[in-house]
């Protein structure tokens, strides 16, 4: 079974359809911690790219640890990987696996109790992951991050317990370096390829940052994406488009226009742009449509642009074009309509015949049936004497019956095989 989807890809792209999943992939991958290959990275090395304080330092008892992924996968979810995938009901095509093991629900709670150097150890690994902020590991840290945001005192005193400082200025260092690393992981993404994923991450975190440094990360990311907005707009206008294509062009699949000018940094001037670009498209695009003759895919493309008007201006464009072609679409629409009515009187007909036939053949089959039974009976008869003359008579006239039949049956069966 196949399922509607919309994917919006890395580069801001998207896709939208139908796809049959392999359900223990979407599993495997959504909980996976996906380390660098071939990674020579310390610990060391992963505070110089996204910073270190004493209150997140990697304790010398979990250093080890760091590079191996079942001691995080225990903290995140309970249970290894390897167990979290032991099924106890295989999946179907229509339907996912059932399985024995599941991840562990976090709560306020667990996270007053946890232990420090474990989540520390999990943060770095994160961090020096290939994971995206769409990932269980990310859902797990940033439930904890967001549960220490809003309760200060579970931080000082998940500190104390770890036998760090707890002070207020020790706190502080930990959200300065936890917005730090999380800012440098953002802005890793900040590129052409990625930068759907860059814009996720920076909406994701942002319950963990002060609204003034947000602000300024936000500036930051979306200085690149405004660039990238308008490319891949300019990029699409120079495309070539059927009339059904320009009639479902959705931007949103070329870019994640709608979540972008919904932010508080994106700029009018740039929404104006793509806005004027899809509506200079589709009407200039309606005027070569309206000179090759097909007034109604022209009129219908001219209507597609009032969705992007956006002054008293382009709105009278739009209705001084339709009104100028207005009488070629109304002979248009009547042809349309006279061919659509003679279509439907066709197939009507078609519909009738069809109908006859199918009655036809049942009474024929019914009369093809009752002939082998007469054939069979009447022939049993004439060989043991019984109504000798009038049995003879009645199976030479169900043999006149059937012979026919499987003459034309095997005729067609003869023909079949030949195609």
């Amino acid at each position: 079974m196949s399922i509607p989807v919309f994917i919006r890809n890395p580069d801001g792209t998207a896709w939208e359809g139908r796809i049959a999943y392999r359900w223990s992939s979407v599993r495997e991958s959504k909980l996976s911690v996906n380390l660098v290959e071939n990674s020579t990275s310390s610990v060391e090395d992963i505070y110089a790219l996204y910073g270190v304080c004493s209150a997140l330092h990697v304790s010398q008892s979990q250093l080890s640890n760091f590079g191996k992924l079942d001691p995080v996968y225990n903290f995140l979810y309970g249970h290894t990987l390897k167990k979290l995938m032991e099924v106890q009901e295989e999946e179907t095509y229509s339907m996912p696996g059932k399985y024995i093991y599941e991840p562990q629900e976090w709560t306020t709670q667990m996270v007053s109790s946890m232990n420090w150097d474990s989540f520390c150890l999990a943060y770095y690994t994160f961090l020096s992951s290939k994971n995206d902020f769409e990932s269980k590991a990310w859902e797990v840290l940033g439930f904890i991050l967001n549960t220490l945001k809003n309760s200060p005192n579970i931080l000082s005193s998940l500190l104390s317990k770890a036998g760090r400082r707890s002070d207020e200025e020790s706190c502080s260092d930990f959200w300065e370096t936890v917005c730090d690393g999380l800012q440098s992981r953002t802005l890793d993404y900040l590129h052409e390829k990625t930068c759907y994923t860059a814009f996720h991450t920076m909406t994701t975190i942002r319950p963990l940052f002060s609204n003034e440094r947000y602000s300024a990360l936000e500036s930051e990311c979306l200085e690149v994406l405004d660039k990238i907005a308008r490319e891949r707009i300019d990029e699409a206008c120079q495309k070539t488009y059927t009339v059904r294509e320009l009639l479902n062009l959705n931007i949103d699949l070329l870019f994640f226009y709608k979540d972008y000018f919904a932010s508080s940094s994106a700029t009018s001037q740039t929404k104006q742009y793509v806005t004027q670009a899809v509506f200079t498209l589709l009407h200039t695009k309606g005027d070569i449509i309206s000179a090759a003759g097909e007034m109604l895919g022209a009129d219908a493309v001219y209507e597609a642009a009032l969705k992007y008007v956006q002054s008293e201006a382009d709105r009278n464009l739009i209705s001084s074009k339709r009104n100028k072609i207005a009488a070629s679409v109304s002979v248009a629409k009547a042809e349309q309509e006279k061919v659509q009515r003679e279509q439907e009187k066709k197939r009507e007909k078609e519909r009738r015949k069809d109908k006859a036939t199918d009655k036809i053949a049942k009474i024929l089959a019914i009369v093809f049936l009752v002939s082998v039974v007469t054939t069979v009976l009447f022939g049993l008869l004439t060989l043991l004497g019984v109504f000798e003359a009038f049995s003879k008579v009645v199976l030479i006239v169900s043999l006149c019956i059937m012979v026919p039949f499987l003459i034309i049956l095997a005729v067609v069966a003869i023909q079949d095989k030949r195609k």
